[in-house]
């Protein structure tokens, strides 16, 4: 674990330095520092979550490809908590019903579930909490692809507490689309604030 750290430590210093972190200056968007930082946060996501997420999705061995559901969604899980951190500019967030909701309010296709914080808490306990904690659903929730056009539905919307319907490939690419969309607000330099909480995340990870 210790080695691990190191190399990632020595990896992240290999691209830019705390130094260079700290001096980052969001009313100075051209310094070539921020592109840097932007990039290494890319190369972060995709190298470590994406880009293999895209390969278990897409794999030849079909044995893989349709029995990767649950991994791939609990990856879903645990990066909407990353880029809710990145937005919030925190090492951790609170696991709260409204962090997860301030993630689905931003998706065109997931806000059209998920009403109020109270709903997303329920995906917070039935899919995050049983994924992560114990490997597995609640209710009588279920993850697949059975569905091509569904990205995620009540079973029972007169009774929510038996949790969802998820097809695991639509559903992940709601993440994509928002990771990529944070990298656009990002890129674009507009939004100072946005800015400022991305610079105090990155001091959290190299320190």
């Amino acid at each position: 674990m210790v080695e691990m750290q190191r190399l990632k430590k020595k990896h992240f210093k290999s691209i830019m330095n705390r130094n260079q972190i700290l001096s980052l200056d969001s009313s100075n968007f051209e310094d070539e520092n921020w592109k840097m930082a932007i990039k290494y946060f890319e190369d972060r996501f995709n190298r470590r979550y994406f880009d293999q997420l895209d390969i278990l999705i897409n794999h030849k061995d079909l044995k893989i490809k349709y029995n990767c559901g649950f991994l791939v969604t609990t990856i879903d899980c645990i990066l909407i908590e990353t880029i809710e951190q990145f937005y919030e500019g925190e090492d951790e967030i609170k696991l709260s019903n409204q962090s997860f909701f301030n993630f689905f309010s931003r998706n065109e296709k997931l806000n059209q579930l998920f009403e109020n914080a109270k709903d997303a808490g329920i995906f917070l306990g039935i899919i995050r909490s049983g994924l992560v904690h114990q490997a597995m659903t609640k209710k009588s929730s279920l993850i697949n692809v059975k569905k091509k056009d569904l990205v995620i539905e009540w079973i029972d919307v007169k009774n929510k507490k038996q949790g969802f319907e998820i097809n695991r490939t639509n559903f992940h690419n709601c993440v994509i689309e928002e990771y990529k969309k944070y990298l656009e607000i990002l890129n674009s330099g507009k939004e100072i604030e946005l800015l400022n909480r991305f610079k105090r995340k990155l001091l959290y990870i190299v320190s």
